[in-house]
């Protein structure tokens, strides 16, 4: 008969399908454990940089919130119009309570390191929802933008 399997080659056979699943899933179980430790190193580090803005913020030390901001947000927003800003909503809202996280995510791009996030600012008589994004350059997770959605 042709196409027919001896006994001893079926254990083989199955043998060989273990092995092959035992080195696939192995490899998958490396490159996790390899890309988890950094995944969940940046997630870590972006969310200790957005406390430190968040509590600059709710402090109203706005020279300390502007400090973590990028090169790139300060090229369109300066010190006065960031203060100008932070102070109307005050103004406006009541004093910021606080800044709440409802979604975190930190990812590696082909540009660096990026985070993204939806934030609710928690003011004295108002909760605004905003969307806050973060770039790591030079070693440093920096606000590149916030913005209400």
């Amino acid at each position: 008969m042709r196409g027919a399997v001896s006994k001893q080659q079926q254990p083989r056979r199955r043998w060989t399908k273990l092995k092959i699943s035992v080195a696939a899933i192995s490899v998958i179980a490396l490159a996790w454990m390899i890309v988890m430790p950094a995944l969940y190193w940046q997630y870590h580090e972006s969310r200790k940089t957005l406390n430190s803005f968040s509590n600059a913020l709710v402090s109203q030390n706005y020279a300390r919130a502007y400090a973590f901001t990028s090169p790139e947000l300060r090229q369109v927003t300066s010190y006065g119009i960031f203060l100008k800003k932070n102070k109307n909503l005050v103004s406006q809202f009541g004093k910021l309570r606080r800044i709440d996280v409802a979604n975190w995510n930190a990812t590696d791009s082909k540009d660096g390191w990026l985070a993204t996030g939806k934030t609710i600012w928690v003011f004295a008589r108002i909760s605004l929802p905003m969307n806050i994004e973060l770039k790591k350059k030079h070693g440093k997770w920096k606000i590149f933008s916030y913005h209400s959605p």
